[in-house]
């Protein structure tokens, strides 16, 4: 009896310990595609249009940085984890969701190539306006965050999720232009700021 009952505490422990931190990792678990943003302030109009399998919802915050969401080109195909539905602080008949986690779907095809760099420290603006006008005459975007100078857990967190979402981006840069892109990418634009 004393063995079944250890053996049923560690059953209890094992259940606890993996099925629970795989629920809290936040992580993206289902296939979605950002239909529009509007821009009004009108009841039900300010937001995010997501389609979600056979579902339409509305949100009025992603977690994307400020930069990624107004400059994305849609029908945005995502990855999200939908929460519940917000308080309706909007007045409005619509259901608002709050988006826990929501990641761009590289394109496989490297039809449109996005590159995400994290700047922690004092961003030289000069260097990200240029090498952004470079990206664009090489055929790809640069989309920056910049962090608070500070080597926060918030900016190495922002950090590590810029470097998870520009790997596809690296992958295929170096499939277009070689292994050695960055270098004379970043020589273009040394040049190109004199």
């Amino acid at each position: 009896m004393k063995i079944i009952y250890n053996l049923l505490v560690v059953l209890i422990i094992i259940f606890v310990s993996t099925g629970f931190t795989s629920v809290n990792q936040n992580e993206c678990v289902k296939e979605g595609v950002i239909l529009k943003f509007n821009p009004k302030k009108c009841m039900g109009c300010w937001g995010w249009t997501i389609k979600v399998g056979e579902d339409t919802i509305k949100t009025d915050h992603l977690p994307f940085s400020q930069e990624i969401a107004f400059n994305l080109k849609f029908p945005a195909r995502v990855r999200l984890t939908v929460a519940e539905i917000m308080s309706n602080t909007l007045g409005s008949d619509f259901d608002y969701y709050e988006i826990e986690c929501i990641e761009l779907i590289s394109d496989s095809n490297c039809t449109e190539i996005v590159l995400y760099d994290f700047i922690g420290g004092k961003p030289e603006m000069g260097w990200v306006r240029t090498s952004q006008d470079v990206a664009k005459k090489w055929g790809f975007t640069i989309h920056y965050e910049f962090g608070s100078c500070g080597n926060t857990d918030a900016d190495q967190k922002i950090a590590e999720e810029y470097f998870q979402k520009s790997k596809a981006g690296q992958q295929c840069l170096a499939e277009r232009f070689g292994s050695d892109w960055r270098e004379r990418f970043d020589e273009q634009v040394r040049n190109e700021r004199e």
